[in-house]
């Protein structure tokens, strides 16, 4: 998944899918469940592409200017 970062002076409310295991008896199940995250201007974040780009659409987040690593010889 590409990652993106969120724009200069914007904050993004984000949710992340986890495995939730419940006590139950005979023995714990496991549910999905979705933790909360607050983003803020400067953090990383790994987005599907058409939602990335949604929000880089809308000016929430940024596309990461690649770095360019140049070997020495």
């Amino acid at each position: 998944m590409p990652r993106y970062k969120v724009a200069k002076g914007r904050e993004l409310h984000h949710s992340a899918p986890v495995d939730v295991v419940v006590p139950t008896l005979p023995r714990p199940t496991s549910h999905l469940g979705y933790e909360a995250h607050l983003l803020s201007e400067g953090d990383d974040v790994e987005l599907p592409e058409a939602e990335g780009q949604r929000l880089v659409d809308a000016g929430v987040l940024e596309v990461p200017k690649a770095s360019r690593r140049q070997s020495k010889k």
